[in-house]
């Protein structure tokens, strides 16, 4: 909360706005916790901002944070997805996705992606756990809006379809499984028809395996499945 006296040409700055922003802090102004309460928005606000900037959050802030993680349920869903997707289009989305996890937000408004933490992969064709691969991919595709959530949600059913196969992990069918399940995010977050149309369709066909030794009559045959477009 900063502001400008053009009269008397002086900055007005009650909260040591300038020292925060010099120390690349994201803080609450005055009680953290009436802040938050008087617009639970603000919890995934605070993440958004600090990874648009390359900010962190001061630790007393992250704290309440984390305490009152539950009230971004309260929230219409329209506006949680406008922030998620704020996000989503930083030029490292990862970072925001980390600190929602770490202060449990994800718990209260996408715990699908919660589910892949932790869950190892086949080593010979993955080097991340499926939360970490996810994030990989996030930040490496790029910033445009369908990309970036076919991104996130394209290994999202993994974790629902695992098996251990002579000690190998196997995940069949994981690419229908991953659309059917973000079709069902993208409804609850109220996405357009078109937009949950067009993600799916992706995710559903994600896994290419594109090789250049392909003929022609193999790539007739994706763009039949797939669409020119």
């Amino acid at each position: 909360a900063m502001a400008y006296d053009p009269a008397a040409d002086r900055r007005i700055d009650p909260y040591g706005g300038r020292e925060d922003i010099s120390g690349k802090l994201v803080r609450a102004v005055g009680n953290p916790r009436d802040r938050f309460l008087e617009d639970p928005i603000r919890l995934l606000r605070a993440v958004r901002v600090a990874t648009e900037l390359g900010f962190k959050i001061e630790a007393g802030t992250l704290s309440v944070i984390s305490v009152l993680a539950d009230q971004i349920a309260t929230v219409a869903k329209e506006r949680v997805r406008d922030e998620m997707m704020r996000i989503l289009l930083c030029s490292r989305p990862s970072m925001g996705f980390n600190l929602m996890k770490r202060s449990a937000l994800l718990d209260f408004f996408l715990p699908e992606l919660l589910e892949g933490y932790g869950m190892r992969q086949n080593p010979r064709y993955h080097r991340y756990t499926i939360y970490k691969h996810i994030m990989r991919t996030v930040d490496e595709v790029e910033a445009e809006s369908v990309l970036r959530l076919t991104a996130l949600l394209h290994d999202i059913a993994k974790p629902r379809v695992r098996e251990k196969i002579a000690g190998t992990f196997r995940f069949y069918g994981h690419e229908e499984a991953s659309a059917a399940l973000a079709a069902e995010i993208m409804t609850r977050f109220k996405f357009s028809n078109d937009m949950t149309g067009l993600v799916t369709h992706l995710v559903r066909h994600h896994e290419i395996g594109y090789d250049s030794k392909w003929g022609d009559s193999a790539i007739r045959r994706l763009i039949r499945r797939v669409g020119p477009e």
